[in-house]
């Protein structure tokens, strides 16, 4: 689809090349003396195999790999809209996005307040079947998808000092929403 648009829209040939491919070729492309560039998106070690294959070339590297940039919510924030316009970007597709917004660092004076404005939201949605036009949280990909969600859940229960829950469930592979507060950085479950 991407490459038809490329088409459509006048792209010369040869300026875009779309390849899905597995490691082995992957490793052969990035390190072909041939590329001008190579994009990635993926894992962390996926990333690196990409720049070490990439640097005896020089080749121009960018990698997006799901980074876990946090929201900053200075004292001045208008919280409302502050937190409205930021949980649409932690549960798009449900959560399983690379740029899923995953942290939120908050002053320390609007603190609870904030925990508290991102609880009652969460709170009010829906989970449930995604061809339903009122649901706003649908099932997780895989039955393995939800177990590791729910592990991060256990692994964050066990370590917060502080636990709030929104709605959830385990009907289809869906996952409580959630949330720790309070959570040294190098967590998994640090939000």
């Amino acid at each position: 689809m991407l490459a038809d648009m490329a088409i459509e829209a006048g792209l010369p040939e040869g300026v875009l090349s779309i390849m899905p491919a597995g490691r082995e070729n992957s490793a052969y492309l990035a390190a072909h003396p041939g590329l001008d560039k190579v994009a990635f998106t993926g894992s962390t070690a996926g990333g690196k195999a990409v720049l070490a294959a990439a640097a005896p070339n020089l080749t121009r590297v960018t990698l997006e790999l799901g980074g876990k940039s946090a929201a900053i919510i200075l004292p001045d924030a208008d919280l409302a809209s502050t937190v409205k316009g930021l949980l649409p970007n932690a549960y798009m597709n449900n959560g399983q996005a690379c740029v899923a917004q995953t942290r939120v660092l908050v002053h320390r004076d609007r603190y609870t307040e904030t925990v508290e404005a991102f609880a009652e939201e969460v709170r009010g949605l829906k989970t449930g079947d995604p061809l339903d036009r009122e649901t706003a949280v649908g099932p997780l990909v895989a039955e393995r998808q939800r177990d590791r969600v729910e592990s991060y859940i256990a692994k964050g229960s066990a370590r917060a000092r502080v636990w709030w829950s929104g709605a959830g469930g385990r009907r289809a592979w869906t996952a409580a929403g959630t949330s720790s507060r309070r959570c040294s950085p190098t967590w998994t479950t640090a939000w």
